[in-house]
């Protein structure tokens, strides 16, 4: 079970220090009944903030477990990712169980159309001279070309993308950590709006990305 219990367990779990004690010992007094086993990751002192210019910061978002889940999955792990977008860290579960890769289907998508160079492949590819005379044997060798040229395209592509993400949420991270110690400053601030505003373009494109696979699945 997890999620916002918006919630602490203990003082140490605010930044202020100032928790409901009641509402404190009665969460860990449930969490003793159930026999619960609290998964923690070991990155984040807190998961909320307020976003004020003197924030507070607090753990209120947590994944517990029991004690048969923990047997059955004993590589099970939490992480935490940054909290760009968002007032909360998320938390995400690994089960420690991986799952075997299902062979991939070429299929045109629509995101492709919006990422620089790519009007250029197709008019490359297009463009591309064959030994060919008739035009079905002409339209299925440039076709098949393009299927190739644009799978490795869209690889490259994605894993670039990837890779702006992680160093965008890595930056804001490690701003996000500081301010866990101490004010930003508005220079950092503004970075951390600058990157958020980054991100949201990269959100928007995974979710057209996701949205079309929908599509194509149903």
């Amino acid at each position: 079970i997890g999620g916002d219990f918006n919630i602490t367990i203990s003082a140490k779990e605010k930044s202020n220090g100032i928790i409901n004690h009641k509402w404190a010992d009665s969460f860990q007094d449930l969490i003793n009944k159930w026999g619960l086993i609290e998964l923690k990751n070991s990155t984040r002192s807190f998961t909320w903030t307020n976003n004020q210019d003197k924030p507070i910061l607090a753990a209120i978002d947590k994944i517990f477990c029991t004690v048969n889940f923990e047997q059955k999955y004993p590589l099970a792990f939490v992480t935490a990712k940054a909290r760009a977008g968002s007032d909360h860290v998320p938390l995400v579960l690994n089960f420690g169980v991986t799952e075997p890769k299902k062979p991939s289907l070429f299929r045109f998508e629509k995101w492709w159309l919006e990422q620089p160079g790519f009007k250029e492949l197709v008019r490359d590819i297009w463009n591309t001279p064959c030994a060919f005379d008739d035009p079905l044997d002409i339209w299925q060798f440039k076709t098949r070309l393009f299927r190739k040229k644009v799978k490795g395209w869209a690889i490259n592509s994605n894993a670039s993308i990837r890779k702006q993400k992680q160093l965008l949420l890595k930056e804001f991270e490690v701003l996000d950590i500081l301010q866990e110690e101490r004010i930003l400053t508005d220079k950092e601030k503004e970075k951390m709006k600058n990157i958020e505003g980054e991100l949201e373009a990269i959100w928007r494109l995974e979710e057209m990305k996701a949205k079309q696979r929908s599509r194509d699945r149903n």
